[in-house]
């Protein structure tokens, strides 16, 4: 497993052009944790983030950011955010602002089909759809567009679908469609 942990400090991962697909690959179910404890330190990723079903692993990556009281940010526009033989993914933090796609296609690290569980106000910064293999989907609080209305597609397949708060919620940061 692979874990970088901060005590209140920024984590960046920069792929040197924004939008482009630059990547970083997990492999041999290698789970992805970014922790920047209780307090305000920022997750900002810009390349994609994949695992692999390589060397007969049938359990993918789980992939778990952390942010405490900072923000995540996911933003590359260029591919899905976080995809190809995921399993469960959790994300924490005050915003979680994304800038395309989130899919589980795979089996996570507990045995079970691949769950997304987002902790934090969640930013649609494009239209994006979050996606799982029949798994639930968890959004403890709100959904809201950036400044321009934005859609966002949901699809669990038997997977429940919960959101703990509004969606949307005034005319500056309304979904586009849902």
């Amino acid at each position: 497993d692979i874990t970088i942990q901060t005590t209140n400090n920024n984590v960046t991962f920069q792929d040197g052009t924004t939008g482009t697909a630059g990547q970083i690959v997990l492999s041999d179910g290698a789970n992805l944790t970014i922790d920047t404890g209780s307090g305000a330190g920022n997750i900002s990723i810009n390349p994609t983030i994949a695992g692999t079903a390589a060397g007969g692993n049938t359990t993918s990556e789980d992939i778990t950011l952390d942010a405490g009281t900072g923000n995540i940010e996911l933003l590359n526009t260029a591919a899905a955010v976080i995809a190809t033989d995921i399993g469960n993914v959790t994300l924490t933090g005050t915003t979680i602002s994304v800038h395309d796609n989130i899919t589980t296609t795979a089996t996570g690290s507990d045995g079970n089909a691949g769950a997304i569980d987002i902790n934090g106000a969640f930013v649609l910064e494009d239209s994006i759809t979050i996606a799982t293999n029949n798994a639930s989907i968890d959004f403890d609080t709100t959904i809201a567009s950036d400044s321009t209305p934005r859609a966002l597609t949901i699809q669990q397949g038997s997977g429940t679908v919960t959101v703990g708060g509004d969606i949307g919620g005034t005319a500056s940061n309304d979904l586009g469609a849902i």
